[in-house]
């Protein structure tokens, strides 16, 4: 298995910050500093250590889906006046890692795991795995309005477009979006000048939010969520 790939799936980081490891000389293998990237473990023989604790691949992979309320924080870190997703899980789950959050403001699906690999496949917008979206804005949309979001506007990370954006009713419209840079949503609706008063990811990739009330979570298969290998 290569080294970076063996780091992800023992829940270290993603495979994109093993290769910094990797690279900063934090990675041992058999007490060996290695700073190749690339290289391939024997996951039954080879010891493999970064800045001195064993990675061990863990195989009892958990996958949580949460349907987060508003006013919730997704992090770990406790503020003061601040409620954490945490708060809604049990002890046994205080370890995850969030594949995607959502703001304080906005509510709906998110996916909790400790599999590295998994987690940085689904949120790396290179591997578009698809986010939907219900949003709720103070004034419809015009149709030059729906075409500026549909080709793209300009955001400090890129240009930022709606794969597929329907129109539901009244002020409201479901939208796909395979990136997921901070805010990235509210602020693609600003820059067509509107706000949005609601909302909510109703799907990530194959699963979606149904039956699941709010605050509450259950256990779901990777397999339920993307074909990720």
């Amino acid at each position: 298995m290569r080294i970076n790939k063996f780091l992800a799936s023992g829940g270290v980081s993603s495979r994109r910050y093993a290769d910094i490891l990797i690279k900063s000389g934090q990675v041992q293998v058999n007490g060996q500093v290695i700073t190749k990237l690339g290289i391939d473990v024997d996951v039954q023989k080879d010891i493999v250590t970064v800045n001195g604790k064993p990675c061990v691949l863990d195989n009892n992979f958990i996958y949580i889906a949460l349907n987060k309320p508003t006013g919730y924080v997704c992090t770990h870190a406790q503020f003061r006046g601040e409620k954490s997703i945490f708060k809604l899980l049990p002890r046994d789950y205080q370890k995850l890692k969030i594949a995607g959050r959502l703001d304080k403001e906005s509510e709906g699906l998110l996916i909790l795991s400790n599999d590295g690999n998994f987690i940085y496949q689904l949120t790396h917008p290179k591997f578009k795995h698809a986010k939907e979206y219900e949003v709720t804005l103070d004034r419809s949309l015009s149709r030059d309005e729906i075409t500026k979001l549909k080709f793209g506007v300009r955001l400090a990370e890129g240009s930022a477009k709606a794969d597929k954006l329907k129109y539901l009713g009244g002020n409201k419209y479901s939208l796909v979006i395979h990136q997921g840079w901070k805010r990235q949503i509210r602020r693609m609706f600003e820059m067509v000048g509107k706000k949005i008063y609601k909302l909510k990811r109703v799907r990530i990739e194959k699963l979606l939010l149904v039956n699941l009330a709010i605050g509450k979570y259950r256990k779901v298969a990777h397999t339920d969520i993307a074909d990720i290998v």
